[in-house]
């Protein structure tokens, strides 16, 4: 489930600017993952989760926002350096 919300974090990311097609696309995704969990579980062999798999699940839910931004903005910024570099020689 934590690689769905990665996934969902990047997807709505590269989704950026929504239009229609966009933002049915992303909401089709999570209506998708929400149905395989609930009605195909077997399937996917999701199992249920104790309580400290949900506590963990939820510190790394909310942690890794932030991790995606920094390394997100640290990237365009090594690309843009190396860039800035290659036009200046």
């Amino acid at each position: 489930m934590l690689l769905a919300i990665v996934g969902f974090m990047i997807l709505y990311k590269i989704c950026q600017p929504f239009n229609a097609v966009r933002i049915a696309v992303w909401i089709g995704c999570v209506i998708g993952l929400l149905g395989c969990s609930i009605f195909l579980p077997e399937l996917f062999a999701i199992t249920g989760m104790s309580t400290e798999c949900i506590m963990l699940f939820v510190v790394f839910s909310i942690a890794t926002e932030p991790v995606l931004r920094y390394l997100t903005l640290m990237v365009s910024g090594i690309r843009t350096f190396i860039c800035g570099e290659r036009s200046e020689q």
